[in-house]
């Protein structure tokens, strides 16, 4: 038995790209977790400049208001960097030859990924828990200590 103080939240993790059943979320849920983390690989979204894809297994929307149906709230783990595990941390092929410098105040980097959040917000449009939605987290970036980095994507996401 999991003992916890009331309201802190248990969660499991998940890439977005890899849409679970309705069956797999509420085994989650009846398994005593309120909470998923999902990571959102921009390089599944945007493998060509400009072409994004949000349909079939990475319909993100779909997914998030999927575990929302479940019961289980949302945090979004939306890069640019994402998991060392990932072919370039989750960054498409052509960042690292058309964004300068990767994982850095670089504003040419900075760019690139504000275009990327756009359009990931645009997804996710009302679903945030300012909406009434299940999404009460968002972590920008992974496995990093650079905090002026940190700093700047903040500023992208919440601008």
């Amino acid at each position: 038995m999991i003992r916890r103080p009331p309201r802190s939240p248990l969660s499991s993790s998940s890439a977005a790209s890899d849409v679970y059943k309705r069956q797999q979320l509420m085994r989650m849920k009846a398994g005593g977790l309120d909470m998923i983390a999902v990571y959102v690989f921009w390089l599944h979204h945007e493998e060509s400049r400009g072409k994004f894809n949000f349909t079939g297994r990475r319909n993100v929307r779909e997914f998030v208001q999927l575990a929302a149906e479940v019961g289980l709230k949302v945090l979004m783990r939306i890069g640019p960097w994402d998991h060392g595990e990932a072919r370039n941390g989750g960054h498409p092929d052509w960042v690292l030859t058309d964004c300068g410098s990767l994982r850095t105040v670089d504003p040419t980097y900075l760019k690139c990924v504000n275009e990327w959040y756009s359009v990931l917000a645009g997804q996710l449009e009302g679903l945030y828990h300012k909406d009434g939605g299940p999404v009460v987290m968002v972590q920008v970036d992974n496995e990093t200590s650079d905090w002026k980095y940190l700093l700047a994507l903040r500023e992208i996401a919440i601008g």
